[in-house]
């Protein structure tokens, strides 16, 4: 699954091969860092063991609401997904499809910048090539998301309350199409059992009331 919000955003190239250049060759990543080295840095094995339980999950119980729901209004001028974009977002469909994965563009609810125009302009492009799409923000009658309430910063992401909604619908309809098949029981993924464990003890300390 791949997170729609940032479909739109213009990437500029000098950012991008800047990227590319600190990923692929490290030198420049770390082109100033030589005065700091010390014998151990050439000497010592790295230890690649840092698990993050929480999977890149922003927990938040704060609710700062936004008062008005979706509501029809005058159109706007089309949206444009930048053609730099359109390039990745297909060479990532097309790694999917060589290694037999589901490849599915998801927008999460938002309020603040969700708008008919970038819904329109993703829908055409997934249409075009073949891609599924799910915007959450049309499916109302499935997600009954409180904008007053389970949203942190005013419409733009949701909450904890939020996001274990849409979790849960997501969760349901993956293992309802068999997209994805649950591990709970197996063995090799009893770590992924353990992170959780982790996961729902930090969130019940913080939130003893849910």
């Amino acid at each position: 699954m791949l997170e729609a919000s940032n479909i739109h955003s213009r990437n500029d190239l000098s950012v991008a091969s800047d990227q590319i250049l600190n990923y692929g060759l490290k030198v420049f990543q770390y082109h100033d860092r030589w005065k700091n080295l010390s014998k151990e840095d050439f000497t010592t094995r790295p230890e690649y063991n840092t698990i993050n339980y929480m999977k890149g999950y922003e927990y938040s119980h704060d609710a700062k609401g936004f008062k008005k729901t979706h509501s029809k209004k005058e159109k706007g001028d089309p949206a444009v997904i930048p053609k730099s974009n359109q390039l990745y977002i297909k060479a990532i469909n097309k790694i999917c499809q060589n290694n037999g994965i589901k490849f599915i563009i998801v927008n999460v609810p938002s309020v603040k910048y969700w708008s008919d125009e970038t819904h329109e302009a993703i829908q055409s492009f997934c249409d075009k090539n073949g891609i599924e799409y799910m915007d959450l923000n049309m499916y109302d009658g499935e997600i009954s998301i409180d904008w007053e309430k389970e949203t942190r910063d005013n419409g733009e992401h949701l909450n904890h309350i939020g996001a274990l909604k849409v979790t849960k619908y997501i969760g349901k309809y993956l293992s309802e199409r068999n997209i994805l098949e649950s591990h709970k029981a197996d063995q090799k993924y009893e770590d992924w059992n353990e992170q959780y464990t982790k996961y729902e003890s930090r969130v019940n300390h913080k939130n003893p009331k849910k």
